[in-house]
């Protein structure tokens, strides 16, 4: 992984586990940008302000809640001048539903973007619905990889099932992270299964996939 977030995606199981690496691994070169779409039902502006303290940073708030706001072309730009922007975990279809098709969404996946939870899913073009863990349609960014979060054990199977061999499964638990950049990279130790189909994949770390 480079030392620099230009370009990058990450995915990280929580905000904790994206300090870590930041603390110890990357430089941004430019501000932190929030968008907080996914938290909308639950509160953008708590969501915030919860991530500005677990990251320790200045995040400059893009709150995005509803389709007319992902429209504004001015909030795009903020998003590609950023130095990383950190999209808050919350509810992925809220998410998709608001970003697909703007320029907002056509900015993040332009943009070095850090992804927390689930929503990291929504990046792929396959993400999984977890309301159920059924596989569905994302923004496209990298394919052939879906992300989730771990849920009950029965959805898991279900999803990975449904998935079959030819998608490899990635499963974020809170201290995971993984980054894409053209090729897949294990940052953290720890809290990542990487699966195809029921068959497990080895992933280390400074491997690339």
């Amino acid at each position: 992984m480079p030392h620099s977030s230009a370009n990058t995606f990450v995915a990280a199981g929580s905000l904790e586990a994206l300090r870590q690496y930041l603390d110890e691994s990357t430089t941004v070169n430019g501000p932190f940008v929030a968008v907080a779409t996914a938290a909308a039902y639950s509160g953008a502006t708590k969501a915030f302000e919860n991530a500005q303290i677990a990251l320790g940073r200045e995040l400059r708030l893009i709150g995005a809640e509803n389709r007319t706001q992902a429209m504004d072309v001015a909030t795009a730009d903020v998003v590609r001048g950023a130095g990383l922007v950190v999209c808050l975990d919350g509810a992925v279809l809220h998410a998709r539903s608001v970003w697909r098709g703007s320029p907002l969404g056509d900015a993040l996946l332009e943009a070095p973007v850090a992804a927390i939870g689930a929503v990291s899913s929504v990046f792929g073009e396959t993400m999984i619905d977890t309301r159920g863990g059924a596989p569905t349609t994302g923004l496209g960014r990298f394919g052939q990889v879906a992300l989730f979060v771990p849920g009950p054990e029965e959805q898991t199977r279900r999803t990975k099932e449904l998935l079959g061999a030819a998608c490899l499964c990635i499963e974020l638990g809170a201290q995971g992270v993984v980054a894409y950049q053209s090729t897949w990279e294990l940052l953290s130790a720890t809290d990542v299964i990487a699966t195809r189909g029921e068959e497990p994949v080895a992933l280390r770390l400074g491997d690339r996939h």
